[in-house]
């Protein structure tokens, strides 16, 4: 059938768009016969197809479709009772009722038809949207799934255990966008359920929601939330409860009323469905330009060596907008070449959001919103979906925090509240837009959304940029006074008798200021460093709880008179009064650091956290809290490094340090396409002929202004920023370019071992960088070797079990580095497809003259071999350690005493000399 090409009004009708991909012919022939022809709704179906063929879809469901079924065509309108399908190689979108097609171009080599469409979607009819995704791989459907429910719009999924591809449904799910997981069948049946309590929600609509409803629903979630929205706009909450009401079949509000109070579950998945959970990448590009053309340079001109940049991110949903701040603040370093320390703050009243923001990983269909360049550089491929780099992460603080209700962050160069405004109503507008001005420093910026402007408050702000809504604070005239606030945001979780209340003071440590810098002090920031981890595999609730457990614990360190305050995250700052001399803070510091060693009981786990402390002293070490607590942090920072469960005493040296690590991150990210990384070589030979057999690949960086820095400098920075993925795979093509060419130049072919860091190893892509470099430079795969570290074995097991399989397939060898000293498992050990294990230099480097190295040598060899794998020692220097292991059977050594590392042409001549007889 041919559709008429009209202009269109926006319908009044819901439209369903349902996406598939493999195993979607199968998905859609068991929806479509089940929906009956007088839904009253119109469908949309985008398949994945092949974009050089023809489709046969159209016809295919038509013969078993009880609604009329078209392909769909440019600017054909789309009707109630009709189902339209996507032609191959376009995609659609849908405006103002109408359908327009384009031709389909890949994101950094991904298609996300699915997404495009149901983008448009939500854009087009709100909560008048509808969303399927059924069986496929990949992540295509989540983005677009996620935009119609925050419009209010409904989500299905297609169920683990009747789709033939869970993929997309569970990604989906994962990303907490979805409202119903069916079996194609029953989907049917709850579309047409919808769609006549669509009909039922305009009649609602027409008659209003009365005050007196809306009241008592408040109330209810007031009391299952302790979250109050009475100053929420009344249009907003009642949009999402007629959404929920459509979703539990309610008749009428009374029913839903009481379904609120019997159920508080309910009453908490409404309150978050009020609340904004979804964003985008850079959303709105040029109000990031803006940033850094404008908005950066100022605030960083005239500002001190070593201050920190803060930015306040409020409000900031599910954490897209504050890594989008954070990338942003990176390119503008690297683009001017002024690096400075910077932290931006996260905040947003949804727990669930800001679990997922810290988790930093999204579907790969942000590659709409996000250029390859920035995916390169920024982001890591895992698992079918995009994580934002450490790098990036490091920069964001995560926290729930509600902006209406609890005391607002300090003393920030910038707050950047989008798109959140507009659901408050105008007395709440009033009082965070105070907030905000509060919270600012006297030379900060405020940026709001597209739709919000600070109303009535030109005495507090001035406009900078109206496009952009961009606004410079203006100073007050007399301070603002702020009530009411509850301290959720800065107390510690958990019920009031478990809080220590009698160490711990809520609010901001500028309320401590005043009185506490009448006198001599001491702040020394406290960061309990493994809480992330904690959270990461046991919970937030447990971390949550072991912040307070460790609050006792500190405030039962410091003295009568002094405070101890959470100022965030898993960070205290403690204030000691009437400090004459260092070793009395050097005693408390102490006594915090024993304290912290001991092993935590929480929830029936036993935990073990470190403490890293920082100390700046009153006046020396700064005259006002801004300087004193920047420089306990640098000095904490210091401890950290220097191995934890520590204290620092702050030196002025140590911010250019930081400035110096900075600097150093910046340069290496343009290490590698400068050229400046090189790679020697450190022979491994045989201990029984003492032939050389191999080598280890070890990376270099010659930097052009400071020389070559050693590698214990650089590595843990490429690790903590992310930037060792990149460092990694070039390393590994040219080792395997190198290895290829000796062989070429007639050397004895060997094998060379590239390590592998963690955060390479977690990469989806591994298997096939590693089959692009040997497929490259034509290297045979038997003559290349991965060196992994016993960590990686410490996560995911049976990922890590799929991804060596895939590896050693190939026929590349793999071996364990420094065995013996970390998690040191018999039981990975059986089930990899290990070949050797380098046996630490710090057991080899005492044998044979320490019993217990010596012991521990021989513990390690016996279980090589026991396993029939090989083992090499690492760091042999003397004759008598080489006879030692030639004794216990190790089969090769890596160590001075046969070379230290070389450059390319001096392993080949090396290796020469070997095979024609000679030794080391």
């Amino acid at each position: 059938m041919t559709a008429k090409k009209v202009k269109s009004p926006q319908p009044e009708f819901p439209v369903t768009g349902i996406g598939a991909s493999a195993g979607g012919l199968e998905a859609f022939a068991r929806l479509l016969p089940a929906i009956p022809p007088d839904t009253g709704m119109a469908f949309v179906l985008v398949q994945h197809l092949a974009s050089d063929h023809k489709s046969l879809l159209p016809e295919i469901l038509a013969g078993i479709s009880k609604i009329p079924v078209t392909e769909a065509s440019d600017g054909v309108v789309v009707n109630p009772g009709h189902i339209f399908v996507n032609p191959p190689g376009f995609d659609m979108a849908l405006r103002h009722g109408v359908l327009h097609l384009t031709r389909q171009e890949s994101a950094h080599g991904l298609h996300h038809p699915i997404d495009v469409f149901f983008v448009s979607l939500a854009a087009d009819l709100g909560n008048r949207a509808i969303g399927v995704v059924l069986s496929g791989t990949g992540t295509d459907g989540t983005l677009g799934l996620a935009e119609i429910k925050s419009v209010g719009g409904i989500t299905l999924v297609q169920s683990e255990d009747s789709a033939v591809y869970g993929g997309m449904p569970n990604s989906a799910i994962a990303a907490g966008c979805v409202d119903f997981v069916l079996a194609p069948e029953k989907m049917a049946r709850e579309l047409v359920n919808i769609e006549r309590h669509f009909s039922f929600a305009g009649e609602r609509r027409s008659q209003g929601l009365s005050r007196d409803a809306l009241d008592k629903i408040l109330a209810l979630l007031r009391e299952a939330t302790g979250n109050d929205l009475v100053h929420y706009k009344p249009g907003t909450v009642s949009r999402q409860i007629e959404r929920r009401m459509l979703l539990r079949k309610c008749p009428d509000i009374a029913a839903y009323t009481e379904i609120l109070r019997r159920e508080p579950a309910e009453a908490k998945v409404l309150y978050r469905d009020i609340l904004v959970n979804f964003t985008r990448f850079f959303r709105d590009t040029e109000a990031f330009d803006t940033l850094k053309a404008k908005v950066y340079p100022r605030l960083i001109q005239g500002r001190p060596p070593g201050a920190p940049f803060r930015i306040w991110s409020a409000g900031c949903a599910s954490g897209e907008e504050a890594y989008s701040l954070a990338i942003s603040l990176l390119e503008y370093m690297e683009e001017t070449g002024n690096v400075f320390p910077a932290q931006i703050f996260a905040s947003d009243a949804n727990e669930e959001a800001v679990e997922f923001a810290r988790r930093g990983l999204y579907p790969e269909s942000i590659a709409l919103n996000v250029s390859p360049e920035r995916l390169r550089r920024f982001f890591l491929r895992l698992n079918g979906q995009f994580q934002v780099t450490p790098q990036v992460r490091n920069l964001c603080v995560f926290a729930k925090h509600n902006v209406a209700t609890d005391p607002p962050f300090s003393r920030v160069d910038m707050v950047v509240c989008r798109n959140v405004l507009i659901y408050f109503g105008h007395a709440l507008q009033k009082r965070v837009l105070r907030l905000f001005h509060y919270a600012l420093k006297p030379e900060g910026f405020l940026m709001l959304g597209p739709s919000e402007t600070v109303g009535d408050h030109a005495d507090l702000f001035a406009l900078e940029d109206k496009k952009n809504r961009l606004y410079a604070c203006k100073p007050s005239a007399s301070p603002h006074a702020f009530t009411n606030f509850s301290a959720s945001g800065f107390a510690f979780p958990g019920s009031a008798e478990n809080r220590p209340e009698e160490h711990i003071v809520p609010g901001s440590i500028e309320q401590l200021a005043d009185r506490v810098l009448l006198e001599k002090y001491a702040p020394a920031a406290v960061v309990v460093n493994d809480r992330l981890e904690i959270n990461d595999t046991l919970g937030h609730a447990i971390g949550d709880r072991l912040l307070v457990v460790a609050a006792e614990r500190l405030g039962g360190c410091v003295r009568d008179g002094d405070t101890l305050a959470r100022i965030g995250g898993d960070e205290f700052v403690a204030l000691l009064r009437n400090i004459d001399d260092k070793p009395v803070v050097a005693h408390v510091a102490a006594r915090m650091v024993d304290a912290m060693v001991l092993p935590f009981f929480v929830d029936g786990h036993e935990l073990f956290v470190t403490a890293s402390i920082g100390i700046a002293l009153y006046p020396g070490d700064g005259d006002d809290i801004d300087a004193l607590i920047r420089n306990a942090d640098t000095a904490m920072y210091r401890a950290k490094d220097s191995g934890r469960n520590n204290y620092q005493f702050y030196a002025a040296a140590m911010n250019e340090e930081a400035q110096q690590r900075l600097r150093l991150e910046t340069d290496l990210r343009h290490a590698t396409e400068r050229n400046e990384l090189f790679v020697l070589y450190q022979p491994q030979a045989d201990i029984s002929v003492r032939r050389i057999v191999g080598a280890e690949a070890l990376v270099r960086w010659q930097h052009p202004g400071l020389g070559l820095i050693p590698p214990m400098e650089f590595i843990p920075i490429a690790e903590e920023s992310g930037l060792i993925v990149q460092v990694g795979e070039w390393v590994l093509r040219a080792v395997c370019r190198q290895n290829k060419a000796w062989q070429d130049a007639g050397l004895p072919p060997v094998r060379v071992a590239v390590n592998l860091s963690p955060l390479q190893f977690r990469q989806q892509d591994l298997f096939a960088v590693v089959s692009a470099a040997l497929k490259e430079s034509g290297l045979e795969p038997q003559y290349l070797e991965l060196e992994l570290t016993e960590s990686i074995f410490m996560e995911d097991i049976e990922a890590a079990i799929v991804t060596l399989r895939q590896i050693k397939n190939l026929g590349v060898a793999l071996s364990i580095d420094d065995f013996g000293t970390g998690f040191s498992s018999l039981s990975y050990l059986k089930r990899f497809p290990i070949d050797t294990l380098k046996i630490d230099q710090s057991f080899v480097r005492d044998s044979p003259g320490n019993p217990d190295d010596s012991a521990i040598v021989e513990a390690i060899i016996a279980m090589a071999h026991s396993l029939k794998l090989k083992a090499i020692a690492e760091g042999e220097e003397t004759e008598q350690q080489l006879a030692f292991l030639r004794e216990r059977g190790c089969e090769m050594m890596q160590g001075y005493l046969c070379a230290r590392p070389l450059a390319p042409d001096q392993f080949a001549e090396i290796l020469v000399t070997h095979h024609r007889g000679g030794q080391p």
